[in-house]
């Protein structure tokens, strides 16, 4: 799936971020102007208005205050130049206070809240770095770096309040001079230590918790100093004749595990922190211009590089450099990029005086290549376990957070359907093989089997888990004790039973069949309650969950609800092809259709007034809501897409390599399993 664009902000923007709680994007640019975005609708809710071009913003990690610097360069950093941090309201964009720099001063791009929302750090190059009081402006302290150790490039951790200082003349070519690396206390300007490096740095970022500080110099080279002593924990990439400049940069993830160069040829680079080894690299565009900054995502998972050309990003794993996606823009060259803190949403700056949040298509969490066509998927209870049914005549259970095989029951045929056995970690299983079974994944053992005369077609487990109702092609429903393994009666049809389900109290059991019936009976004691004649063969089955209605779908492309407390039907709603399946809302108000006829629609479930028809490629083979009800998933050909059901709108798109053949979210309904014919995929659901 591509990404896509969410919103637009007409703005020439050299620099853009996303506030603390992804509601706004912030961009600041030439015309001397730093606004503040709605991040959904690209509405301006404030605007700061500075008389020079602005660099780089910044915004208090509480997300109520924003700074930045304003530069205007006269071509030789003489008298008609000017330098100043301005700090702005970030609701309002009124200023709160500015200050300016001595003129031969060079003020770096960046500006950074070290020790949280109380603190503005500044560093200007040739004359001093300085920590401010951010609401008033107010110096806390001051560190004077001027020729010939003039400051350079700056990083803070903010949870351990540290600021890391690289200083070094990167413009004094021969020879190259020596360079310094400090690390400072935010609170009060306290230098912990202060050591020499073989050139200029150029680029730095720091990382409390790995214990490290990591700088890029000015002979191409990269280094991981000790945070401790600032001594040199190993050397990542060897110096060579190419001289790095201003933009070249190293970023540390945010989980510390990896660390990320990009130098004067265009080559970004990944390494391990733990040992130094070189993970993968990526040669973007040859372009001498601007290029937006490397960076990582929140979650460490992913980095944002530039592309094949100025007018892409490319989104790639952290770990592995593969690639997620491609932001292609509409030949213009792109200027900045920011993921946001979910890392679903990217916000880039361009020349073409736009800039755009992007939404990215979901990421695969694991890929789990299997032996077997995969039949159904389905969560254990507890969320911790996928079930995972096959043509290769087993069902296996995963552990969801690495794709462990946990357990495994074979059968004699293959498995075509799983149930969740709720309040237990248990999956049923049926099979062509004529058998309904137990596997207890804690175990690895089977811990019942109930054979039928023919395939076993429909499953399902009452609230307590303590019944499971079966449905086959014998032409018999059976109701089963999971806590003994005896079958406790057998309900025989005239047809086969296609679809099972337990009233959400479970004192009931409806059946449906090939015949063209449905049958509900007492739990407890077996006795017939109600038929239901839809007339066609049944081949779904749901009670709504306050119990009050039942849904059927049947082989004339027709749904029916009836009252389940009399039987009378209380409306029908006819598609133009194959119902494949239904799902009642989680709040009853609602209830989905799949249809052959390329839609999912939803209909007001207590009248079948429709509600929503959401439009696919291809025939929609089934739908799912999400435990909250805030997301309902369907299936069509090789993509699912999660929808908003209020709204109608797309939330995501799920794209694979074959036709997707079952999906189904967890109890928690933050990710989803889907299938194809040769893998299990995992995802991070939105």
């Amino acid at each position: 799936m591509n990404p896509m664009v969410l919103c637009t902000v007409n703005h020439a923007a050299d620099a853009v971020a996303f506030t603390p709680d992804g509601n706004r994007v912030l961009s600041t640019g030439p015309d001397g102007t730093a606004r503040l975005s709605d991040a959904a609708t690209g509405t301006e809710s404030a605007r700061f208005t500075a008389p020079v071009p602005l660099l780089e913003p910044a915004i208090s990690p509480d997300g109520t205050l924003l700074a930045v610097n304003g530069f205007l360069f006269d071509g030789d950093l003489g008298e008609d130049s000017i330098y100043t941090t301005f700090v702005a309201d970030a609701a309002s964009g009124a200023k709160r206070w500015e200050v300016s720099h001595p003129q031969e001063a060079f003020v770096t791009d960046q500006v950074l809240f070290p020790a949280g929302s109380a603190t503005l750090f500044q560093a200007a190059m040739y004359s001093a770095a300085t920590v401010f009081t951010a609401a008033d402006g107010a110096v806390r302290w001051k560190l004077p770096l001027t020729r010939p150790d003039p400051l350079t490039c700056v990083a803070a951790d903010t949870g351990a309040g540290l600021i890391a200082c690289g200083s070094g003349d990167m413009f004094a070519f021969e020879p190259d001079p020596p360079g310094r690396v400090r690390l400072l206390e935010a609170a009060t300007g306290t230098v912990r230590w202060n050591v020499a490096v073989p050139s200029p740095v150029v680029g730095i970022d720091l990382h409390a918790g790995a214990g490290v500080v990591a700088i890029c110099r000015h002979d191409n080279s990269t280094a991981l100093l000790r945070l401790a002593d600032g001594g040199v924990l190993r050397e990542l990439g060897p110096a060579s004749d190419e001289f790095q400049v201003l933009g070249c940069s190293v970023r540390i993830a945010p989980d510390g595990r990896t660390v990320l160069t990009q130098d004067v040829l265009n080559v970004a680079t990944v390494y391990s922190v733990a040992n130094g080894n070189k993970l993968w690299s990526w040669a973007f565009h040859d372009s001498e211009a601007f290029l937006p900054t490397p960076s990582y995502s929140f979650d460490s998972r992913w980095i944002l590089l530039p592309g094949e050309t100025r007018t892409a990003l490319r989104v790639v794993a952290a770990g592995t450099g593969a690639t997620r996606c491609v932001l292609a823009h509409p030949a213009t060259v792109i200027r900045s990029s920011q993921f946001d803190s979910t890392g679903t949403r990217v916000v880039t700056g361009c020349e073409d005086a736009k800039v755009r949040v992007w939404r990215l298509p979901p990421a695969e969490r694991l890929r789990l290549p299997q032996p077997g066509a995969v039949t159904d998927v389905v969560f254990e209870s507890t969320g911790m376990r996928l079930a995972v049914a096959s043509t290769d005549k087993s069902a296996r259970a995963l552990a969801v957070g690495d794709g462990t095989p946990v357990a495994r029951l074979d059968h004699d045929g293959p498995v075509r359907v799983l149930c969740a056995v709720p309040g237990q970690s248990w999956i049923a299983t049926g099979s062509d093989d004529g058998t309904a079974r137990i596997l207890d994944p804690t175990t690895g053992g089977q811990r019942l089997r109930l054979a039928h005369d023919g395939p076993v077609r429909a499953l399902a487990a009452n609230h307590t888990g303590t019944r499971l109702a079966t449905g086959s092609d014998d032409f018999t429903a059976r109701l089963i004790n999971t806590v003994s393994g005896a079958q406790v009666r057998k309900h025989q049809f005239n047809g086969a039973v296609t679809a099972v389900a337990f009233h959400p109290d479970g004192t009931q059991l409806a059946a449906a069949s090939t015949e063209g019936i449905v049958r509900l009976f007492a739990t407890a004691s077996g006795a017939p309650l109600l038929t239901m004649q839809p007339g066609t063969a049944v081949t779904a089955v749901a009670f709504r969950p306050d119990g009050l209605r039942l849904a059927t779908a049947q082989a004339d492309n027709t749904v029916r609800v009836f009252d389940a407390t009399n039987g009378l039907q209380q409306f029908s709603i006819v598609f133009d092809a194959t119902v494949h399946g239904l799902a009642f809302s989680p709040d009853g108000t609602r209830i989905a259709i799949a249809s052959a006829d390329k839609t999912a629609r939803i209909f007001n479930s207590a009248d079948g007034a429709p509600v929503h028809t959401l439009a696919h490629d291809a025939p929609v083979t089934a739908v799912a809501y999400r435990a909250d009800g805030a997301a309902l998933a369907a299936s069509a050909g090789s993509v699912v897409i999660q929808w908003n059901p209020i709204t109608g709108g797309r939330i995501a798109e799920f794209g694979h390599d074959g036709v997707v053949t079952a999906f189904g979210y967890p109890p928690g309904g933050a990710a989803l399993a889907t299938a194809t014919a040769t893998a299990v995929l995992l995802w991070n659901a939105p």
